[in-house]
């Protein structure tokens, strides 16, 4: 993440300086949907890095919407915009990419049916191996899409 000095804000829960917070305000109050691991911010549109041990359809299902339907964040009770959001699921490449397992298959499934379902204008499913590559290319506004398990050059 050093290398988006310059290019885009960047804001991190797993710094000390405090937590991403992503919700909705209604009547009843606020009500707290995630807590994104990573923000990156260039011009009027966030990326919103999720790094995900768990893999199952279910919960990256339910990752996508959340960071869907929230309408606020802040960063340490500071407001953040986050009108135009796109979402980078990141995922641990030995566990999904296992030579004869159709995890890459079935995460291609999920990735359509998120694509389809959300108002994200970029939305991909990586590992950790292509990760920081897709984040940087973002800040160029190259909003390439890669195979989930890219085979070794």
């Amino acid at each position: 993440m050093r290398s988006l000095d310059g290019k885009a804000k960047f804001f991190s829960s797993h710094d000390d300086n405090g937590d991403i917070k992503f919700f909705v305000k209604k009547d009843e109050g606020r009500i707290d949907l995630a807590e994104p691991d990573i923000l990156v911010i260039k011009n009027d549109r966030t990326l919103v890095v999720e790094i995900e041990l768990n893999n199952s359809p279910k919960h990256l299902l339910g990752v996508a919407s959340a960071i869907a339907a929230s309408e606020q964040c802040e960063f340490n009770k500071q407001p953040i915009n986050i009108k135009n959001k796109d979402l980078l699921l990141v995922l641990d490449y030995s566990s999904v990419c296992k030579k004869g397992s159709k995890k890459p298959k079935q995460l291609q499934e999920v990735k359509s049916v998120i694509k389809k379902g959300s108002s994200f204008e970029y939305f991909d499913i990586v590992t950790n191996e292509e990760a920081s590559d897709v984040i940087l290319n973002w800040t160029h506004n190259i909003d390439e899409v890669v195979a989930i398990c890219k085979p070794s050059s």
